[in-house]
């Protein structure tokens, strides 16, 4: 296959990747099943859709994908031959002149329980300059143990807030107006206080897309929730789950 699109594929899903070896190793990698690579790290869920990799069953160790990216990358236009052993994966350039080998990662990754087609219970779309725009603003005087984004849905739009350095847990806030929303009162309140994501998934999911306007596909239940978002580019397909963050 070409090597960018591997490339790229890699590149994406090592955000996903769990980065504690010792607290979970099976989620300290990503594996490819039916074609499909997938990774997460608790936060964020990811699978990334490759065409010509359905037999394949290669596995990355999260440490090991860099170096993946990198030879991949110097290969350019080129296409790229994936050799897999019980013990270790090759990437090996199609006229044989170049290859890189890394040790299959020990710990099968497990099969996630997740329903990537479920109807969401409620959506919005927003544009992607406003939306990491505001993430900015934000990031500029909210507090540096802050990871995640809250989302309030006001009157057409969408107010984002991080605590702020003082510790103010609502914090500054910033709205940005959506293009479309569905069924956004079907969120009640005690759900919608609630409602934080990880703002590291949602700059990498937002800069993937290629796209002008992102659709958040919003889905809870009474524990917690998560948002959905799918998109394809460049013939890799994206499916993206982004867990809402519990409370600090």
């Amino acid at each position: 296959l070409p090597a960018a699109k591997l490339a790229t594929a890699l590149n994406y899903i090592k955000s996903f990747v769990a980065e504690k070896e010792g607290r979970n190793p099976a989620l300290a990698c990503t594996e490819c099943k039916g074609g499909t690579f997938n990774a997460t790290d608790s936060a964020g869920i990811a699978f990334v859709t490759v065409p010509t990799l359905d037999k394949s069953s290669a596995r990355f160790g999260g440490k090991d994908i860099p170096a993946a990216v990198g030879f991949l990358s110097q290969l350019a236009t080129e296409d790229v031959e994936i050799l897999e052993h019980e013990r270790c994966t090759f990437l090996r350039r199609a006229d044989g002149t170049a290859l890189l080998g890394v040790s299959m990662w020990p710990n099968a990754f497990p099969n996630l329980n997740l329903d990537r087609n479920q109807a969401p219970q409620c959506q919005f779309t927003v544009k992607v300059s406003d939306l990491l725009g505001a993430f900015r603003l934000l990031e500029a005087f909210s507090a540096a143990d802050e990871k995640a984004v809250r989302f309030r849905f006001v009157d057409g739009s969408i107010a984002l807030s991080m605590k702020s350095a003082s510790g103010d847990a609502e914090g500054d806030s910033y709205t940005i107006p959506c293009s479309a929303h569905a069924n956004m009162d079907a969120m009640d309140d005690a759900t919608a206080d609630k409602f934080r994501l990880p703002k590291k998934h949602l700059e990498v999911i937002a800069a993937a897309s290629g796209q002008e306007d992102l659709q958040f596909n919003v889905l809870w239940t009474p524990k917690g929730g998560y948002v959905r978002f799918a998109f394809e580019r460049d013939g890799i397909g994206y499916t993206s789950i982004a867990v809402w963050a519990r409370p600090q």
